[in-house]
């Protein structure tokens, strides 16, 4: 049986228009693949988007002082993990904060054995890493969501599906 997840990914800005990305070691399929995905999780049981954005900021990177909001993107893939397949809804959320500064004190057992490390990426170095991103096409979907000034635009036309792969 096919069970359905919903989550929230950020698309998390700093003061200086880097993006905060995790590295996960992706341990279900046994070969320890590593990727580098937005923060963000699933959604608690009553909770809205932005509410579990806002929850999965503070647990992933400690931060109060973010502005979250509004959702940008949506997307939808089938995913195998810890041997049960399941249904991914994300939806991804622009957020700004205004310091560089993140901790780990909010992780969870499961997310210190999956996530790596944490870092602030300039969007430029993201567009030719060699590196594993998902979605893949993360560096061009950011460079359209800035605007020329290099800032995160907020007046979006609406959410935007998107391909996860």
């Amino acid at each position: 049986m096919v069970r359905e997840q919903h989550a929230a990914r950020l698309l998390l800005f700093g003061p200086d228009g880097r993006i905060l990305l995790m590295r996960l070691v992706e341990q279900s399929s046994g070969v320890g693949q590593q990727l580098w995905v937005t923060p963000g999780g699933r959604l608690e049981a009553g909770e809205s988007v932005l509410d579990a954005a806002g929850r999965e900021l503070f647990e992933e990177t400690g931060m109060t002082d973010a502005s979250v909001g509004p959702v940008v993107w949506y997307g939808e893939q089938f995913l195998r993990r810890d041997g049960r397949l399941r249904f991914l809804k994300e939806r991804f959320v622009l957020a700004r904060s205004g310091t560089a500064a993140f901790t780990d004190v909010g992780w969870t057992p499961e997310e210190r054995r999956e996530i790596a490390e944490m870092r602030w990426w300039p969007l430029d170095e993201l567009s030719t890493t060699s590196h594993v991103v998902k979605p893949s096409k993360l560096p061009v979907l950011l460079r359209e969501l800035v605007s020329t000034s290099g800032e995160p635009s907020r007046n979006q036309p609406g959410v935007r599906t998107i391909d996860l792969q």
